[in-house]
């Protein structure tokens, strides 16, 4: 009887520590598509153009970080 219980516990035990692995494990990236692409280029160039009207040049990083959150939202970002 403490033969089975030990190989209860041992067989338990590795199953726990799959299941845990198997949900810690990161999931894929779903693939963009281009049509997600270029909405969120178009909403980004329009949130952070090239030059405004002064003259004054936008940031390139929040522009990047404006289509990032794009592509993460599916095209929904609220600024």
């Amino acid at each position: 009887m403490e033969k089975f219980m030990s190989r209860l516990y041992k067989t338990t035990g590795l199953l726990g520590l799959m299941i845990a692995v198997s949900l810690c494990a990161p999931r894929q990236a779903e693939a963009i598509n281009a049509e997600l692409a270029k909405k969120c280029r178009e909403k980004s160039m329009a949130a952070y153009p090239l030059m405004t009207t002064g003259g004054k040049q936008t940031n390139a990083k929040e522009r990047e970080v404006y289509f990032r959150n794009c592509l993460n939202n599916n095209g929904n970002v609220d600024r």
